[in-house]
């Protein structure tokens, strides 16, 4: 199961581009994608050595645009879906209280 960081590509957290040291940015930038680099590897070992493997990324996160993540997932034996994170009990909290959250995860 692979689940790489995924704060530096959510669509989320960088809406306000103008946020933080630019430089900072570019480093967390690179760390991000060393990992989801290694994480792929990974992924690729497990697929050639006929296992399976998970890799779980928010769907709307940049990552999913990483050309190793592109290939991978472009393998004909690699199925990629979306699922809500709500079907797995992920919850949130607001003003009104407590509830599911929808959370489109692939």
């Amino acid at each position: 199961f692979w689940s790489p960081m995924c704060t530096v590509f959510s669509l989320l957290q960088n809406l306000s581009k103008d946020k933080g040291n630019l430089e900072h940015k570019k480093q967390l930038w690179a760390r991000g994608v060393k990992h989801i680099k290694f994480c792929s590897k990974c992924c690729w070992e497990q697929l050639l050595n006929g296992r399976y493997f998970l890799f779980e990324q928010p769907n709307s996160a940049n990552s999913w645009r990483i050309h190793e993540v592109v290939q991978l997932s472009m393998h004909p034996e690699v199925i990629r879906t979306k699922g809500d994170m709500c079907a797995h009990g992920m919850k949130s909290k607001d003003e009104l209280g407590e509830g599911f959250a929808k959370k489109p995860t692939g």
